[in-house]
Order: structure tokens, then C-alpha cells, then sequence
């Protein structure tokens, strides 16, 4: 592929970047005034002693080559090392995600779980109460028996209200005759009463009539008795 040169740029800038951070500008200031020494001394200087200078100058450079390779290395180490923690982070976000899904759902089962042995227990508290109570067919039988019971009940009340009414009617037949008979006795009673005192009264008048002559009668011969005899005395 075709590569842009602003990016070759851009690449060339971040090594010299990273030449700076990591070797620092102090060697390249050195090798760069040795060098600046020897284009001066290039007419001032014997051969050999240049030969010197560049010899210095190519170790400089071979050291400061060994210290960018140094530097690029850690710096490869680094990005790889850094790579490998993204890889890392976004593997262990991925996994929390997941563990945290499953911790999600895993709350999700133990609500239902929760509300299923909650309703199973309400069911076995249901099935326990169910099972001390009477069966069906026994609770038929009794309400059978308690209608039919009802039913002879009501009878038997329609039975002892209708003899009530019998009886109430007797008696108050019963209290018109007995009122009916006080009626008549009390009736006979006057009758009887004014009787004997009609007949109480001729016996007193006849007695009384008998004292009077009786009474009349005895004056005459009283007199009689005690007049004395007129022709003895003579």
C-alpha cells in the first residue's frame, strides 16, 4: 500500500520524540559538536587526528544506535505491554459484564426460586389445612342431612303452628262458652234471688198477720180470766 508522507512524518516526529524522552538530548549534543569539530578541523587537522575524531564519532553514534534500539525495544515492550493490558481490561470488562449479567440473572432465578418454594409452602400449608377438614362427599352428606333436617324442622313447626291455631281457637271457643255459662248462671242467679225474696216476703207478711190475731186474742181472754164472778157473790 501506498503510504502518505505526512504520515511518514508524522512517524518520524514521534521517534524523534521518543528518541528525545528516552536517550535525552545530551548525546546527540555530543556527537553533534564532535561532528561540527571535525568539518572544522577537516583543514586544520592532520589525517590521523581526524581519523580520531570520526572514529569517536561513529562509537558515539554506535552507542547512541545501541540506546535508541534499547529505547525502541522498551518502547515495543511497552506498547506491546500496553497493547496486552487493553487486551486485558477490555477482556476483564467483558467478563465482568458477563459475571455481572449472570449475577443479574442469577438474581432474576433466585427471585422466581424464592417465589416458587414460597407458593410451595403455601400450597403444603393449603394441602395440610385441606387435609384436616372433612371431604367433599362427607360435607355433601352432612349438608344433605341438615336440609333434610331443616326440612322436617319446618314441617314440624308448620305442624305445631297450625295445632296452635287449633288450640287458640278452641280456647277462645272454650272462654266464649265458659263467658256464655257465667252469662246464664249469673242470669239463673238473679232469677232464683228475686224468687226467694218474693217468698220471704209472703212468709214474713203472714207471720206477721198470725202475731196480730194471736196477739188480738189474748187481751179477750185475759180479761175473761180475771173478771170475777158476779153471781157466786150474790
Amino acid at each position: 500500500p501506498h503510504l502518505n508522507m505526512s504520515s511518514i512524518d508524522d512517524e518520524e516526529e514521534i521517534l524523534k520524540t521518543r528518541i528525545r524522552l528516552l536517550v535525552g538530548e545530551r548525546p546527540l549534543r555530543a556527537i553533534t559538536k564532535s561532528f561540527v569539530t571535525l568539518c572544522d578541523n577537516l583543514e586544520t587537522k592532520s589525517y590521523e587526528e581526524c581519523v580520531s575524531i570520526q572514529q569517536s564519532i561513529i562509537r558515539e553514534l554506535a552507542l547512541l544506535e545501541m540506546a535508541i534500539q534499547k529505547a525502541l525495544v522498551v518502547s515495543v515492550t511497552n506498547e506491546r505491554e500496553t497493547q496486552n493490558y487493553e487486551r486485558l481490561y477490555f477482556e476483564r470488562e467483558s467478563e465482568i459484564s458477563s459475571v455481572e449479567d449472570e449475577i443479574a440473572h442469577l438474581k432474576q432465578e433466585l427471585q422466581q426460586e424464592r417465589l416458587i418454594r414460597k407458593n410451595k409452602e403455601e400450597y403444603a400449608e393449603l394441602t395440610r389445612l385441606i387435609s384436616t377438614r372433612p371431604s367433599v362427599s362427607h360435607l355433601e352428606a352432612q349438608s344433605s342431612s341438615l336440609r333434610a333436617e331443616l326440612t322436617d324442622l319446618h314441617a314440624k313447626n308448620k305442624d305445631t303452628q297450625n295445632k296452635l291455631d287449633t288450640r287458640s281457637k278452641q280456647f277462645q271457643l272454650l272462654l266464649a262458652s265458659l263467658h256464655a255459662l257465667q252469662d246464664e248462671i249469673t242470669s239463673d242467679q238473679l232469677v232464683s234471688s228475686s224468687s226467694s225474696s218474693s217468698s220471704g216476703v209472703a212468709a214474713d207478711q203472714s207471720s206477721d198477720d198470725a202475731t196480730m190475731m194471736d196477739a188480738s186474742a189474748t187481751p179477750t181472754t185475759s180479761s175473761i180470766s180475771l173478771q170475777p164472778p158476779s153471781s157466786s157473790s150474790s
